[in-house]
């Protein structure tokens, strides 16, 4: 399957033109994914993407569901998906304001982030509302998840970029430095974190916060990231699933944010965090794109075991 499975399946359990690596969106569980045709303005405030179904598309998705059945199964599941309803979309998103509309035309608009729900696919996914003000349930029959698949394929960089009632970087930020004036701060309680190496810095992990902190940055960086600076927020299971946004790093300039999803490898004893990076100007501090072939695309935090 093409790049976005990894992401898809975490989603259905997220004037400038800004290049997109996304090859495909997917509409439910229950159907192909469609290729994308046109990418533009990825991660701005008009970011838009139009697909179409291949035969590709089609036959990808009955190998698999098809599978064991014989060609014959495989072939008219493929005619049918062809010529079904469902075969192109259309799909936009202002990422600075919060806004997302779908392939029906149908306007939604960023609300934050699921804390808790009965389905167990939905804390830490984000949260839409419809134009009657009535919220996106996070399942694949109201649609929410899908609608978190499709938003975190327009803006990758998760949060609305202007709204800071739903951007809640700065307190994470302001909560995770505190720790280093305060002694009696909660991140200084051996109880909340655990320590980690990530690129030969030495990291915390705050599985009650949600929080991953630079504690010791490594000589090459320090020039650029300070202890305590945050590398990731959102939510993080102990020897579990994280999802969340992590966070690019220029000296000089503003953290670029980019949302990931990720899992333990018990036999690694690591955490691995994949997401779309954002990509700088080489001039100053913009953001021109996202890649998964960046350096920053997969992150990887290896348990520091004590001898």
């Amino acid at each position: 399957m093409k790049t976005l499975i990894f992401a898809q399946a975490f989603a259905c359990l997220l004037a400038t033109t800004v290049v997109a690596s996304a090859e495909t969106i997917s509409m439910d569980a229950h159907s192909p994914e469609l290729s994308v045709k046109v990418a533009e303005g990825i991660g701005t405030a008009n970011a838009h993407i139009v697909a179409e179904m291949t035969r590709q598309d089609a036959g990808d998705y009955c190998s698999n569901w098809f599978a064991g059945r014989g060609k014959t199964a495989i072939n008219d599941c493929i005619k049918s998906s062809l010529d079904g309803a469902n075969t192109k979309a259309e799909i936009s998103a202002d990422c600075d304001a919060g806004s997302l509309i779908d392939p029906r035309g149908r306007k939604f608009t960023f609300t934050g982030v699921w804390e808790k729900h009965d389905d167990i696919r939905a804390p830490g996914r984000f949260r839409f509302k419809d134009e009657t003000g009535s919220t996106v349930e996070p399942n694949n029959a109201a649609g929410g998840l899908t609608l978190a698949h499709f938003w975190t394929t327009l803006c990758p960089q998760g949060f609305p970029t202007l709204d800071a009632e739903f951007n809640p970087y700065v307190r994470k930020r302001e909560f995770a430095l505190a720790s280093s004036k305060d002694t009696d701060h909660p991140l200084n309680d051996s109880l909340n974190i655990e320590p980690f190496i990530h690129n030969d810095s030495f990291m915390h992990v705050s599985y009650r916060y949600g929080i991953i902190t630079y504690h010791d940055p490594k000589p090459s960086i320090v020039g650029t990231i300070q202890p305590n600076t945050l590398l990731f927020q959102g939510r993080i299971e102990h020897m579990g699933e994280a999802i969340g946004v992590a966070y690019t790093f220029k000296k000089g300039c503003e953290p670029a944010p980019y949302f990931v999803v990720g899992y333990y490898h018990a036999k690694t004893s690591s955490y691995f965090l994949h997401g779309k990076a954002p990509l700088r100007s080489k001039t100053n501090c913009d953001v021109i794109g996202y890649s998964e072939k960046s350096p920053n695309a997969t992150l990887k935090l290896q348990a520091y075991l004590m001898d």
